[in-house]
């Protein structure tokens, strides 16, 4: 695992006890309670990715990405506009944009086939100040940041807890945060989601 206090932020450590925690309190045990977990940040994750996949890694979790659009900066509390306007003064391109990021990763995993890059739609559906003249708040379709749509990873979503479990499809409630597609190419975005807000 890296040497980085990004292992240890709040966020890293919930989503590593979601897929692992050992139930040392009975109901806070992870999905894959026996499984053992590497954790690293972002800095150098193709390399890392590619090295640990050869040496047989099946699987990594990957839920961060490029920030497009309307973001919040907490330091300066305010929104903050990410777009180019050389490109759109109204819409981030990066949305639904098949960059090198993605194409990186889809190279991984086609090299990889039994390794599966499992990836964070985003939060980026809705964010904005509601009250710019020029430019809207991002979304609701479209707002999935660039290596999020690369094609040979699975992307996620986040939905509402079912507290019965999924019965049919107008029981399905995805948060009003969570990104959705299309692709620019098309394609359909997410792929799967899952309940993501408050696990304990």
């Amino acid at each position: 695992a890296d040497n980085s206090t990004m292992a240890l932020s709040e966020h890293a450590t919930h989503v590593g006890g979601t897929l692992i925690a050992g139930g040392i309190t009975a109901n806070a045990r992870g999905m894959a309670y026996q499984a053992n977990l590497l954790a690293n940040d972002w800095n150098s994750d193709d390399a890392e990715m590619t090295s640990r996949a050869a040496q047989g890694l099946l699987v990594s979790n990957h839920s961060y990405g490029t920030q497009c659009g309307w973001e919040f900066n907490e330091s300066t509390n305010q929104w903050e506009w990410l777009g180019n306007d050389a490109i759109s003064t109204q819409y981030d391109y990066k949305f639904g944009y098949y960059d090198s990021q993605a194409r990186d990763w889809d190279r991984i995993s086609y090299n990889a086939p039994y390794y599966l890059i499992v990836k964070s739609a985003g939060n980026s559906r809705n964010s904005g100040p509601g009250n710019d003249p020029n430019r809207p708040n991002n979304g609701p379709y479209d707002c999935i940041p660039t290596y999020s749509v690369a094609k040979n990873i699975l992307t996620v979503g986040a939905v509402v807890g079912m507290n019965n479990g999924y019965v049919n499809p107008n029981g399905v409630v995805v948060y009003d945060f969570s990104s959705w597609g299309k692709a620019d190419d098309g394609r359909i975005n997410p792929d799967i989601c899952g309940n993501s807000l408050r696990v304990y």
